[in-house]
């Protein structure tokens, strides 16, 4: 199956302020809030990516085609939904929770009937609306933000000699890893 994922809206405050960061870093002046509400914001976005949760409020839609035979679960679609859901609908109709199907201890798949297919064409599909959200983040993710902020925040230019910079840092990378959803 292959998933194309939109985020439509963002509302809620970050998970760390600008005086946090601040203090992290240790900057004592004003003139670089911009910049660093916009690395705060930045550095979230990566770890939401990384973990998998949403760490703001997300209204999403998500458009699921190409399905494969292990996508099968008798007559239905099991849809592996990217972020944790609060609410779910079909075509912009909601459904209630109840709907989830749970396949381990935080995921959340939507089951949709096979005969059921919301486009036209050739390539079927199904698209999916729905909001996430988190309301209790954890400590260590908050400080995997405020630790990758601060390193977007000191090296904002593409300067790294020596250095992978195609991935997190190992030190953020190595906190987020329990949160991360991961199947063995």
């Amino acid at each position: 199956m292959i998933v194309q994922n939109q985020v439509v809206s963002e509302s809620g405050s970050e998970p760390i302020t600008n005086t946090y960061l601040k203090n992290f870093i240790r900057v004592d002046f004003s003139t670089d809030d911009d910049i660093i509400t916009s690395v705060i914001k930045s550095a979230r976005m990566l770890v939401e990516q990384f973990i998998g949760q949403a760490l703001v409020t997300k209204s999403l839609k998500s458009y699921f085609y190409n399905f494969e035979a292990r996508d099968l679960d008798g007559t239905y679609y099991n849809l592996e939904l990217p972020f944790s859901p609060v609410t779910v609908g079909v075509d912009g109709t909601e459904t209630a929770t109840t709907d989830f199907v749970s396949t381990g201890l935080e995921e959340k798949n939507i089951r949709v009937n096979r005969i059921l297919s919301l486009t036209q064409g050739t390539n079927q599909g199904y698209i999916v609306e729905y909001t996430a959200s988190n309301s209790a983040i954890a400590e260590p993710i908050k400080q995997a933000i405020a630790m990758l902020a601060g390193e977007m925040y000191e090296n904002r230019q593409d300067s790294a000699v020596d250095v992978s910079i195609a991935s997190l840092p190992y030190n953020v990378s190595a906190i987020l890893r329990p949160y991360k959803k991961t199947f063995i």
